[in-house]
């Protein structure tokens, strides 16, 4: 199934472009949080079409931009250069030059979309990553503990999770780490407090 676009190449490190199926990513991805970051605006029976853009290093010089502060005090105007210069949707007419076709409505909105901050507080992002993971986790989690419990004959899910904490717990031991000390690198790894 088509999910985007591709424009530009990233390994240039100049400029590239994806316009893409948000919606199908943060069904494959996990990244529930975004529905936090919607909010009201966000319609479940319609799928979200992202635009975005990537500069890279060898992008931003050719701007003279060489930090981080540069780069965020001239994001609107790459947003500019990127959806207005550099790509571009066209209506069709019959002039053959398609540079001459006039730039398509639903483009100029694109042209138009604000850089800003958003009022989205990080403890929203913590709890919909948590979401998305809990959404991808459970299924395959049943399903090995099911597999578990079938293999060594374990009937009830409570006698399964009972016997299972012990397996856990030995295993990290043999791996050199405790479980707890394992989990705080996972937290880690995975951006959670």
């Amino acid at each position: 199934m088509l999910s985007g676009f591709q424009f530009g190449q990233r390994r240039t490190k100049t400029l590239s472009g994806r316009i893409y199926d948000k919606t199908m990513e943060i069904r494959k991805s996990g990244a529930d949080y975004w529905e936090d970051i919607w909010g009201g605006r966000y319609d479940r029976d319609k799928p979200v079409v992202r635009v975005e853009f990537e500069f890279g290093r060898q992008g931003l010089a050719e701007f003279k931009i060489s930090s981080p502060e540069d780069a965020i005090d001239c994001a609107g105007a790459l947003w500019s250069y990127a959806a207005g210069d550099w790509l571009s949707l066209r209506s069709p007419m019959a002039d053959a030059t398609k540079s001459r076709w006039p730039v398509s409505p639903v483009w100029q909105q694109i042209r138009r979309a604000a850089v800003v901050d958003s009022d989205l507080g990080l403890e929203r992002v913590y709890n919909g990553l948590r979401d998305g993971e809990f959404r991808l986790l459970v299924p395959m989690l049943v399903g090995y503990v099911v597999r578990y419990a079938a293999v060594f004959g374990i009937d009830t899910a409570e006698a399964t999770c009972g016997r299972l904490g012990e397996v856990v717990s030995s295993s990290c031991l043999v791996r050199g780490l405790s479980f707890e000390k394992r989990v705080m690198a996972k937290r880690r790894e995975l951006g959670f407090r």
